[in-house]
Formats: C-alpha cells, sequence, structure tokens
C-alpha cells in the first residue's frame, strides 16, 4: 500500500528523466482513452468531448511536469484552464465529473504517482 503514495519522480534534482516522463505520458494517455470509452459507452457524446477527454490528461501530465514539481503553480495553471470550460455553454454534471476525472488523471500521473493514477480509473 506504500507503494501507491510513492512517486516516480525523485524531488531532489532538477534534471529530466525522457524515460519517466514517456512513462507518465503513456499512462496518461491509456487512462484518457479508458475514460473516454467508458464515458462514450453510458452517455450521449460529441466526438470532440471525447477527442478532448482522451487528450486532456497528458495535457495536464505536461503542466504538471512543465511547472517542475511546484504543486502551488501547477494547480494554480489547472485551474485557469478548467476556467475555460465553465465560461463556455453549461454541461450536464457526467461531463463536469468526467473533465475532472481526467484532471485528476492527469495530476497525479503528472506529479509521478502512476499507481494512484491507475487506482483513479475505476471510479469513472
Amino acid at each position: 500500500m506504500s507503494n501507491l503514495f510513492d512517486s516516480i519522480f525523485n524531488n531532489a534534482t532538477a534534471t529530466v528523466d525522457p524515460v519517466r516522463l514517456m512513462l507518465a505520458l503513456l499512462v496518461s494517455l491509456v487512462l484518457g482513452m479508458a475514460l473516454s470509452w467508458t464515458y462514450k459507452y453510458r452517455t450521449l457524446y460529441t466526438r470532440e468531448f471525447i477527442v478532448s477527454l482522451t487528450l486532456l490528461p497528458c495535457m495536464m501530465t505536461l503542466v504538471i511536469f512543465l511547472v517542475n514539481g511546484s504543486l502551488g503553480t501547477s494547480i494554480a495553471v489547472a485551474g485557469t484552464f478548467s476556467l475555460i470550460r465553465f465560461r463556455s455553454a453549461t454541461s450536464g454534471s457526467r461531463e463536469l465529473i468526467a473533465i475532472f476525472l481526467a484532471m485528476i488523471i492527469g495530476l497525479a500521473a503528472g506529479s509521478g504517482y502512476l499507481l494512484l493514477a491507475v487506482c483513479l480509473r475505476p471510479f469513472c
């Protein structure tokens, strides 16, 4: 159970490990696809929303990685992106929950907590 909260990124160094970044991006993409498939299976959808829902965890992973582990800055950037969604037309609660779950998966993967991101998958 302690492995659930272990990050694959070492916060002590500022070096970039491309293999770990690609692993985090791959996990977030696979989980985004799984989330999109589940959303398509249970609700009415548009193609644009499914593509966005698939790519949102990857984009969040990159945002978290680019702010270099500063959780406060990354949350502020992610909050700015989420405001864009709220400025558009109102949608159903399932759509909003799917967006937030995609953002949480991207946040977990971008922070290096890949096992935690995978454990979030059953909630969709």
